[in-house]
């Protein structure tokens, strides 16, 4: 397998694993939400996986495609979020290593602090 279609299938599997576990406030498998469906997600992520990883192009390109054809997949953009994390995660991976980390012990620390607070 290439590298584009191992990018493809890999940016596929994690749209599919965030909408089948259960978070808070979010759609997944189990609770439709914010006049969503699951299934819109797994479709947006299939359509939108073509463009992400099409060699050469922009980022700005990848973003623009990306986000049209989860468009015209589900009906809605579901997907902005999990198109713009692959992008930024791969540019902080690359350059700052560090900050990467920083940012994922501050949203794990203020989510336990979230939870430790909040749920009783």
């Amino acid at each position: 397998m290439d590298t584009a279609a191992r990018l493809r299938a890999a940016f596929v599997a994690a749209c599919t694993l965030d909408v089948a576990v259960r978070k808070p406030g979010n759609v997944s498998l189990a609770s439709p939400g914010h006049g969503m469906q699951a299934q819109q997600f797994i479709d947006s992520a299939h359509a939108a996986a073509a463009p992400l990883s099409t060699a050469g192009a922009t980022v700005g390109w990848r973003i623009e495609h990306a986000v049209a054809a989860s468009w015209a997949a589900a009906g809605c953009n579901s997907n902005l979020g999990i198109v713009l994390a692959p992008i930024l995660g791969g540019f902080l991976f690359e350059n700052h290593l560090n900050l990467a980390f920083a940012i994922s012990s501050a949203a794990t620390f203020s989510s336990t602090v979230l939870i430790f607070l909040l749920i009783k």
